[in-house]
């Protein structure tokens, strides 16, 4: 596997256990590190445009994210709380026309006794919400960005000592990793990331040990727990003896470095969870994390959406192809659509081509997808009030690669197609699922379109084939393990 290199170079190194100023410095970088150089530049993939926000954006800012904390900790009464939730802040409107987090309200509507935590989502918050006694934490990054960047100016004499300090730490074990893997890491870029993300985490901490201590949570549920903020609650939750639940929230690969560490190392790590919660028994093979109790729960949205959007085969189904991107990949799957688009006219087909950004893509897609702006039979969904459920349920084929969409597509019944545009290895458990049956193979256009008039439009397949990742009595099941982790 591509990631046993970077688990021997960290083992090696004992970066587990490294830190500056109380800070595990390495466990902020080590994801940046794996995505951004040693995935990106291994299958050559070509990341979509992100956000600029530099720090005159953040000082304009800062009004707005002062008053969103300030307002939303004056309405929840200072009282103890058994669970302290921390929301996905990329919501989901539901048909009551509320923004609800798929993740932790259905734990909220059952156990009344929380209070929720919430950071930005592309700057903003989505409104109106479901969620009550919610705490945005806006101030925290936005206090962080600009303080940093007060240190940097007016204490240069220190920040130029940190720097020292860490560039010691991280040049050996990333110049092994260069060499390791053939690639060119700029180790002082990363040092000057490594520096904020020490200070922003211990903004992140002083946070967390004031909310724990106004709110008494006997137990913490998270979500995206490899985020900086997660990392710095759970160190604070840890050092105040509470356990720390992650839900799993999106697709969990053979490499996905957050939840992969070196099988030498035993001690358990501050920063990770105390048990994380799965969609399925499928992902415990692929999670290797010390010291972190697996637990298969299901997920209570999918299980509710494929009731509410189940399609009997007797039913038409569109005509569509739906193609899931993902930052990562999303440009190489944009050529596959316009190459698609042609062959579907070149043989004279009526078949229509969806091509779903992530959501992370929604505000920004026509700059990172200028090519697919205004062309025929290809429809890009960006609309964030259509669920992508919606999509999975009336396309008759599905073609993603390392997403959860891919599962669900098989949760749905759609018949789903793998692209394997010369990249094997990243899409290892994708090719395990065509190898067992579940999906077809395509490596060019011509097989997808293929495939498809083989298929011969045959409907989709049975729902009971994605029962393997798909567990049933989800949100049961979810609660009574929150309960007892309670008692």
């Amino acid at each position: 596997m591509l990631i046993d290199k970077f688990l021997e170079i960290e083992e090696k190194y004992g970066l587990y256990d490294k830190e500056i100023q109380g800070i595990n410095y390495w466990l902020l970088i080590r994801i940046k590190i794996f995505t951004d150089y040693i995935t990106t530049e291994t299958y050559h993939l070509t990341p979509g445009t992100k956000l600029n926000r530099n720090i005159l954006y953040k000082i304009k800012k800062f009004p707005q994210y002062y008053f969103n904390s300030f307002f939303s900790m004056l309405r929840t009464k200072k009282q103890k709380k058994d669970i302290l939730l921390v929301c996905h802040p990329r919501r989901i409107i539901n048909e009551n026309g509320l923004y609800e987090c798929i993740y932790t309200d259905r734990i909220a509507r059952e156990l009344k006794d929380y209070i929720s935590i919430e950071e930005p989502f592309l700057d903003n918050h989505l409104k109106p919400v479901e969620t009550s006694n919610l705490v945005y934490s806006d101030i925290i990054e936005t206090r962080a960005y600009i303080g940093y960047n007060c240190k940097k100016f007016f204490f240069s004499q220190k920040y130029s000592s940190l720097k020292k300090e860490v560039l010691d730490e991280i040049q050996a074990p990333l110049m092994e990793i260069s060499r390791a893997y053939n690639i060119e890491i700029n180790i002082h870029k990363m040092m000057e990331l490594c520096c904020y993300y020490i200070y922003k985490a211990t903004c992140y901490e002083r946070f967390y040990k004031y909310i724990i201590n106004r709110f008494q949570p006997k137990i913490i549920v998270e979500t995206v727990g490899y985020s900086l903020n997660a990392m710095s609650l759970n160190v604070v939750a840890h050092n105040a003896g509470r356990r720390v639940i992650e839900l799993q929230h999106g697709h969990i690969s053979s490499d996905h470095e957050a939840y992969h560490f070196s099988s030498d190392y035993k001690k358990k790590i501050a920063q990770l969870p105390d048990e994380l919660y799965l969609f399925s028994d499928y992902y415990k093979r692929l999670v290797q994390m010390p010291g972190v109790k697996l637990v298969t729960v299901g997920f209570p949205y999918f299980e509710e959406n494929v009731r509410k959007y189940q399609i009997s085969k007797t039913q038409k189904v569109s005509k569509n192809i739906l193609i899931i991107s993902n930052y990562l990949v999303g440009k190489r799957l944009a050529l596959l659509a316009l190459k698609l688009a042609q062959e579907i006219k070149s043989r004279n087909l009526e078949w229509n081509i969806i091509f779903k950004l992530h959501p992370s893509e929604f505000g920004n897609w026509e700059k990172t997808y200028p090519e697919l702006v205004d062309i025929e039979n290809i429809d890009v969904a960006w609309d964030r009030k259509i669920n992508i459920y919606h999509y999975l349920a009336t396309s008759e084929f599905v073609i993603g690669l390392n997403s959860t969409a891919t599962y669900e597509a098989l949760g749905f019944g759609a018949n789903v197609i793998i692209y394997d545009d010369n990249w094997a290895e990243y899409i290892v458990d994708e090719i395990k699922l065509v190898e067992n049956g579940y999906a077809k193979l395509a490596s060019c256009p011509e097989d997808v379109m293929n495939i498809i008039e083989f298929k011969n439009s045959n409907g989709r397949e049975d729902y009971s084939k994605g029962s393997t990742f798909w567990p049933r009595d989800s949100n049961t099941t979810l609660i009574k393990c929150i309960r007892e982790n309670l008692k």
